[in-house]
């Protein structure tokens, strides 16, 4: 909705128009600017392993790797990880360092 009034003809308008009742945290995006959150990732450990953790091959395979470098891992979303059933996993957060 942010997007469609930014490139409209009259933003608050359009703000007012398709919004709810609550259009005041619209118009602050609008003004100030948004960011869209990055999806957090995650790295899968293979259960009852030392250090063998789980990656994707394609759209549907999933592989196990044993690297030393957490570079070769595989990273995974809340939703891929629930998709793989690895919601009982052990996972680690990778953050931007890791990437």
């Amino acid at each position: 909705m942010v997007e469609r009034a930014h490139s409209g003809k009259f933003p608050a308008a359009s703000i007012a128009f398709y919004g709810d009742d609550d259009e005041e945290p619209l118009m602050n995006a609008y003004v100030n600017g948004y960011t869209v959150a990055k999806e957090k990732k995650y790295n899968v450990k293979v259960p009852h392993t030392k250090e063998v953790w789980y990656y994707k091959s394609g759209d549907t395979d999933l592989l196990t790797i044993c690297p030393a470098d957490k570079e070769l891992r595989g990273k995974f979303t809340e939703a891929e990880i629930e998709h793989y059933g690895l919601q009982y996993c052990e996972k680690e957060e990778v953050t931007d360092d890791d990437e």
